[in-house]
């Protein structure tokens, strides 16, 4: 929101610098981006008149013009069509230099000497493109430096605006928070009626006073639409971040930038007989301001005539009733919409506008005639329009209810620190326009109408903190217990795991739970997607039900900036649906890819794989003392590459998946190296076993190794738990040291050599102890995995 400081002081005086004034609103709570100066430096140039004008005696095309600036008269030489004598201009005399660097310098064109220039608005930088010289009103001092007929010492403050604060969505709103926070008078809008000079009326229906409990309206005619708006109007909008484009519409967006009610403008004459509002119809369209044609949900409310709709109410006019430059009379409307009714519909539509922004947030309910008589004075100053009578139909028992809210005075000191009487606080109240009763104890508070962001007692709270200044209030510092706290044994944090990730390499993210819906179906293979009502954009369309499209996302735009070495993280809630009830589960996952280390002379380069992300879910659980119940069974995942998955378990209980992203998802998203994935249980990870001391031995270990030819599709984990269960008190240690296949062996097999080492906490093992329990375990593999001893 941008708010222009000259425009402020039309309803709150304040001298302040725009520094401390953009201070002084941060501290409200307003924060503000940026300070900067609207008008570029317009030094030398002057409110002139043309008093004469000749034909230039070499150019069809060119005027010779007599320029007073007050002080002298100049012969300028000018081609814009709109030059005339009597007209208003601004004059850059010889030796200016003008904000686009150009300087003024006495030239001759044609064979005639010109002495300066007159300026179009372009040439000021004042707008981006401009057809003709700028043309200034009659009351125009002449000689008046053109940076103070301006009032260029001004400056634009843009405001970043929390979505709670709609407010002050409007130089009134904004000039209200100065007021109350220096202590200054703010003057009221005042309703001030238009004449009326015709009886043109409009039949109007409001067929949901729930959705649309305010809505006036009326029949303005003889509008001069084709004028340009008047210099103070044009600046006013550019300021403040809005282009003009004809008086209709230059005024009522004037209106909506001043106290905060969006307009809207029907062509008149456009109008089937009269206006209804209703939701939309089923498979019903319209097309739009900007040309696009849409198709309406039910829950959509409408501004409608007897051909079908004109507008969706609060967010866009339809095409049909569009004004134009040639428009003379319009259908002016000023309404309230329920906040509850437009809140997402623009997204839905992916559509965005400055007066779905205001309802989507709230409007006040109060202002809605006030804003439609000075658009209509406006329009009759400035375009010579006739009113008609107002059409007003209100439904007041529709309107927001303004509850009551009990302050009480102890409640404050209890959470602000600070003692602040009942009187004291109720200054603080009168200067935001709140309405209020003195109670036993504290107040009884009725929110006003622009206030919808107000229902519990810590939000009246706040506000007196916000004008008690939060600087004032002293730190005190917190009592605490003298003991210390029990930290649970077997407990592990989310903190410890994002610092055990982190030291393995991992990067930390925090990722969407709304995700696309596409993206979901991809990846997720979702069959019961959890949609969500009204959605940002469609790119956050549905609750995820897995972390690894956030990091898959993720991934891919980090690869895209030429990241080579990709490692991520996420501790976050996935989403499942069971029958009615939605369910959260929390969830560790990461992902992986690209180059498994960086590069160096000494080393090749490799991809990550299946068995570098297994070993850090071997890590994690190794960490909270759960290795020896974790094992992995070779299964299946609709989004994992088939043989390079497996199902996690600790004990019999399966805790998260692991593996190689689909080729076919890979190719879809376009990755140029694998992206392997894991997902765990958070729970599990976060219930650690206690660490027990386990003596070491003191008699010597003795090794035995063994090569088996295994089937393919056994795992080593198959065989190494079935070499543990033989006789796990005896086998201390199982290591896997070469892997091999080749064709001499025979085709579908592979060839895996052991190391086992055996050790007796209790004495030495001899010779043929060993050699019995490694022939015991060759006969178990023999027997269940069909193994060949090499």
């Amino acid at each position: 929101m941008k708010v222009n400081t000259e425009w402020l002081k039309d309803w709150v005086e304040f001298d302040c610098d725009p520094e401390s004034l953009a201070n002084d609103l941060t501290i409200l709570g307003l924060e503000v981006a940026s300070i900067t100066k609207p008008i570029l430096s317009l030094d030398k140039v002057l409110v002139a008149k043309i008093i004469d004008i000749k034909p230039h005696s070499n150019a069809d095309q060119l005027s010779l013009c007599i320029v007073d600036d007050g002080n002298n008269l100049s012969e300028v030489i000018c081609g814009a069509k709109n030059v005339r004598k009597g007209l208003k201009v601004a004059f850059a005399p010889v030796n200016t230099i003008l904000p686009n660097q150009v300087k003024i310098k006495k030239a001759k064109i044609r064979g005639l000497a010109s002495l300066g220039m007159i300026c179009s608005a372009e040439e000021l930088c004042l707008e981006d493109k401009s057809s003709g010289i700028l043309e200034l009103p009659d009351d125009a001092p002449i000689g008046q430096l053109f940076s103070v007929y301006l009032k260029s010492d001004d400056y634009v403050i843009d405001i970043d605006l929390t979505p709670n604060r709609a407010d002050c969505f409007s130089i009134y709103g904004v000039s209200r928070e100065i007021a109350a926070h220096l202590g200054k008078t703010l003057l009221k809008p005042k309703l001030k009626k238009a004449n009326i000079d015709h009886k043109e009326q409009l039949k109007l229906e409001i067929k949901e006073p729930k959705a649309c409990p305010k809505y006036i309206g009326r029949v303005l005619t003889n509008i001069n639409n084709k004028l340009d708006s008047p210099i103070w109007l044009k600046e006013r909008l550019r300021r403040n971040g809005l282009r003009t484009i004809n008086p209709i519409v230059d005024i009522t967006n004037y209106v909506m930038l001043e106290i905060g009610q969006p307009l809207h403008s029907f062509d008149f004459t456009k109008i089937d007989s009269s206006v209804v509002v209703r939701f939309a119809k089923k498979n019903e369209k319209i097309k739009l301001l900007d040309s696009k044609v849409i198709e309406l949900n039910p829950d959509t409310l409408m501004i409608t005539d007897k051909s079908g709709p004109i507008a969706i109410a609060g967010i866009m006019g339809g095409d049909r009733t569009g004004v134009t430059n040639s428009t003379d009379s319009i259908f002016l409307e000023s309404a309230f919409f329920s906040p509850k009714i437009i809140a997402g519909k623009a997204r839905s539509y992916n559509l965005h506008t400055d007066a779905s922004m205001r309802f989507e947030r709230g409007v006040d309910f109060e202002i809605q005639e006030i804003a439609i008589e000075m658009a209509s004075k406006l329009l009759v100053d400035i375009t010579g329009a006739k009113c008609g009578s107002l059409i007003n139909i209100s439904e007041e028992s529709q309107y927001p209810k303004r509850e009551d809210i009990i302050l009480r005075e102890d409640r404050l000191e209890t959470i602000l620190g600070i003692k602040i009487d009942a009187t004291n606080i109720g200054k603080y109240l009168d200067s935001l326009g709140f309405s209020y009763k003195l109670i036993s104890g504290g107040l009884k508070v009725t929110p006003p109408s622009y206030r919808f962001d107000l229902s519990i007692e810590e939000d009246l709270i706040e506000e007196i903190a916000r004008l008690y200044g939060y600087d004032n209030i002293p730190v005190i510092s917190s009592e605490i217990s003298e003991k210390l706290g029990y930290a649970k044994e077997g407990f592990f944090s989310k903190d410890s795991i994002s610092d055990i990730l982190v030291s393995m390499g991992y990067n930390e993210l925090i990722t969407y739970s709304f995700i696309d819906k596409e993206i979901d179906s991809l990846i997720n293979n979702t069959k019961n997607q959890i949609s969500i009502i009204n959605p940002i954009s469609s790119d956050f369309s549905v609750l995820r039900s897995s972390l690894w499209p956030g990091l898959i996302n993720a991934a891919k735009e980090n690869l895209s900036r030429q990241h080579e070495r990709i490692k991520f993280f996420e501790i976050g809630t996935e989403f499942s649906r069971k029958d009615s009830k939605i369910l959260e589960n929390q969830s560790l996952s990461g992902i992986m890819t690209g180059l498994r280390s960086p590069e160096q002379w000494d080393s090749d380069n490799y991809f990550f794989d299946f068995f570098d992300a297994k070993g850090d879910v071997e890590a994690l659980f190794s960490l909270n003392n759960n290795l020896p119940l974790l094992s992995f069974e070779k299964n299946d995942h609709q989004s994992l590459w088939p043989g390079q998955s497996s199902r996690v378990y600790i004990g019999e209980n399966p805790v998260g998946w692991l593996g190689v992203l689909h080729p076919f998802i890979q190719k879809k998203l376009s990755f140029r190296s694998p992206v392997v994935l894991f997902s765990l249980d958070l729970d599990v990870i976060l219930s650690s076993k206690l660490t027990k001391y386990k003596d070491f031995s003191k008699q010597p270990f003795v090794r035995r190794d063994i090569s088996l030819i295994v089937k393919e599709a056994i795992s080593s984990e198959e065989v190494i738990n079935i070499i543990r269960r033989k006789s796990s008190r005896v086998i201390e240690k199982i290591v896997i040291f070469d892997l091999y296949r080749d064709k001499n062996i025979g085709i579908g097999v592979k060839s895996m050599s052991l190391g086992l080492i055996l050790q007796d906490f209790s004495r030495t093992l001899t010779d043929d102890e060993a050699d019995i329990l490694v022939q015991s375990v060759l006969d178990d593999l023999i027997e269940k995995l069909d193994v060949k001893i090499r």
